[in-house]
This record gives C-alpha cells, structure tokens and sequence, in this order.
C-alpha cells in the first residue's frame, strides 16, 4: 500500500525544525513506496560525541543479495535536520540473536559507508 494520510499527518506534525520540509516528505514517501517493510518515525539520534538530537527515520527492513541468496537487514535511516543537503546517517540495527559483521560498508557499530553516501551531493 502506498504510503498516505499517515505520513501527510506524521511530517506536519515532526518536521518542523527542519529547513526543507517539503524534500524531506517527498524522500519519506518515496523510500516507503519502494520499500514496503520500511516505516517513519522520530527518535533520539546520538552523534559519536554524545550530541543527542530529535530527528525523523525511516526503520524497518531491506531485501540485500548475498551470495545469491535474499536477506532481510533491519536498518535505521536517520534524516538530518538540514537534509537534503546532508545525506542520512544509516545504520544497519540487529536483532538480538544477530550480530553486525564489520566490513568494507560497515562498522562495527553498524554505520554503513557507501561511495553513494559519502558523495552525497543536493541536488
């Protein structure tokens, strides 16, 4: 189902310290429509130096082929409160009876680096 009111009602009511609201509700729906098992919210994003700030995500899972074979990888999508102009913090969000394999795209921590992220440029 393509994402609707509940998002119209979710961004008016969480967006408003953000400084392009409209990008930011454009970009929510389009990642809800092309992945399904995804869902918004707001929560407490902690910078590595403790900062703690208020800000919007996109949760839930994501299809990854992996050696020919399809997995479910729980994700957390964190949307910066200048996005698009600053690209989400992304972090791979394991379950309790699975554990983050720290590689050439992610930390240890879960932080995933990719060319697509650390390039990011708007528009």
């Amino acid at each position: 189902m393509a994402p609707g009111k509940d998002v119209e009602d979710f961004c008016r009511k969480n967006l408003n310290l953000y400084a392009h609201k409209e990008s930011v509700k454009g970009d929510i729906v389009a990642i809800l429509k092309n992945f399904t098992d995804l869902n918004h919210g707001k929560g407490k994003f902690y910078e590595p130096s403790g900062t703690c700030r208020e800000l919007v995500k996109v949760t839930g899972t994501i299809p990854v082929i992996y050696k020919g074979a399809s997995y479910n990888i729980p994700v957390c999508l964190w949307l910066d409160h200048q996005h698009p102009y600053r690209a989400p913090t992304c972090l791979v969000e394991p379950t309790t009876n699975m554990q983050v394999k720290p590689g050439k795209h992610v930390d240890a921590n879960g932080r995933i680096y990719l060319p697509y992220l650390h390039e990011w440029r708007h528009p």
